[in-house]
């Protein structure tokens, strides 16, 4: 298990809201809610979808325990956006840490 000073990336956690926009057409919007330490690793590939070939990046994150990190919530790195599509909590339960998966995808 890797410690704090360890997680030497730093995330912004966000959360997804709707908002109107000036023609009252409902629109998506990103709040920033926090920020966790981590420690990454990537994995890319190419995928081959309806619109061509997307190269998609994969990020298996590990954290500290963070209430605000779900699987409706995202993560930048930098200004990188990460979409989140699970969170485990290794320790049965117990709190300590988190495992994240997260994606990008560029067509």
């Amino acid at each position: 298990m890797a410690g704090c000073g360890f997680w030497r990336d730093v995330f912004t956690v966000q959360r997804s809201t709707q908002t109107v926009d000036a023609l009252g057409q409902a629109d998506l919007a990103w709040l920033t809610i926090g920020t966790v330490r981590g420690i990454i690793k990537y994995g890319q590939r190419e995928v081959i979808g309806d619109m061509g070939v997307a190269v998609r990046t994969e990020l298996e994150i590990e954290t500290s325990y963070s209430p605000l990190v779900e699987a409706r919530s995202r993560l930048l790195l930098g200004v990188t956006p990460y979409n989140i599509s699970s969170v485990v909590d290794p320790d049965n339960g117990r709190r300590k840490r988190l495992r994240v998966l997260a994606t990008q995808e560029i067509q």
